[in-house]
């Protein structure tokens, strides 16, 4: 017989990855509080760090910003407690688009779990759900903004970063594979009242946005910006 340890399979699922108090008082602090505060201790940038909370939070709920710290494995991260769509129950978009980026990225549609009417200073949640045709040959950064449907345009930027809270670089993705990607952005509390598009672009990571993957679809500008097929209203307070 072989003297080699059987192989044991570890599980990539957040909540297991985690004691089993912590997925419960983190839904508990969720059910009891708008916004959730994260210190995290490693950076994205440290290939070996697991990273399960901040797994668990980027999986269930939405990242609103990130903050760095003169500690470059020290980052503040600040969470939207509305509850995303659970992605191992395999939910298809609420709303479907036609978006494709580079011909091999597809943003295949998106959810807006809180609906598409809010006042200033609300947080606006979204799910994108992106699918590669084929294993992809870019690796970029997803941005988006919230645009008045008229000038001035006054876009209101939400946090840059790769798909799923940082943690599905494009590169990782299979053919076919459902990307579940989660966001949200503060609207500015004085953001005038009306009507608001939402655009969702691409760019090559380390350019600084400069470099934009071509878009094609029903509705794109200049080529470079996804149009979602969707007006979210701003009401006064």
């Amino acid at each position: 017989p072989s003297d080699v340890a059987p192989a044991r399979v570890v599980s990539d699922y957040p909540a297991e990855l985690l004691e089993l108090y912590v997925p419960r008082a983190i839904d508990f602090l969720a059910a009891n509080h708008e916004r959730i505060w994260l210190l995290a201790p490693n950076s994205e940038f440290l290939p070996w760090a697991v990273r399960p909370v901040e797994r668990y939070l980027g999986e269930n709920f939405y990242l609103i910003e990130q903050y760095r710290t003169d500690d470059p494995t020290v980052r503040l991260l600040l969470y939207s407690t509305v509850r995303a769509p659970n992605r191992y129950e395999l939910r298809l978009p609420e709303q479907a688009t036609d978006l494709r980026y580079a011909d091999e990225i597809r943003l295949m549609g998106f959810t807006l779990p809180n609906g598409m009417t809010y006042t200033p200073g609300d947080v606006l949640p979204i799910t994108l759900f992106w699918q590669a045709q084929d294993t992809p040959s870019q690796n970029p950064v997803v941005a988006w903004f919230l645009v008045a449907d008229s000038e001035p345009f006054a876009p209101v930027q939400g946090f840059d970063s790769v798909p799923d809270a940082g943690f599905r670089s494009v590169l990782s993705w299979q053919a076919g594979e459902i990307i579940y990607d989660n966001r949200a952005l503060q609207i500015p509390v004085d953001l005038p009242p009306g009507a608001y598009r939402i655009w969702v672009l691409m760019y090559a990571a380390g350019s600084g946005g400069t470099q934009r993957l071509p878009v094609i679809g029903d509705e794109t500008i200049d080529g470079e910006i996804g149009v979602l097929p969707v007006t979210v209203h701003i009401e006064a307070n």
